[in-house]
């Protein structure tokens, strides 16, 4: 699923949210939201460990950007992508 896909759904959230914070079908659709990219972004980084193992080492760290794209700085998986893009930053 497209990254823009997701960041326009967010975006509509949001907006809802911003409008009625306690909206129940929103935040419903919120958590399924969220749900959706950590499956998403686990399936990337569940590839880019078998790139890294390979060793492709480009193909990894396209999977790692992929993460970086998706999710939000607080989450697991972009903390992870971010972690093992620095330790091949040079390569």
């Amino acid at each position: 699923i497209e990254a823009e896909k997701y960041d326009q759904a967010q975006e509509a959230l949001q907006k809802l949210l911003t409008i009625d914070p306690k909206h129940p079908l929103a935040l419903k659709k919120e958590r399924q939201l969220k749900g959706s990219l950590t499956a998403q972004a686990q399936k990337l980084y569940s590839q880019a460990v078998v790139f890294e193992s390979l060793p492709d080492i480009e193909a990894a760290k396209k999977q790692w950007e992929k993460i970086i794209h998706l999710l939000s700085p607080t989450d697991r998986y972009y903390q992870k992508a971010k972690r093992k893009l620095a330790r091949y930053m040079d390569f």
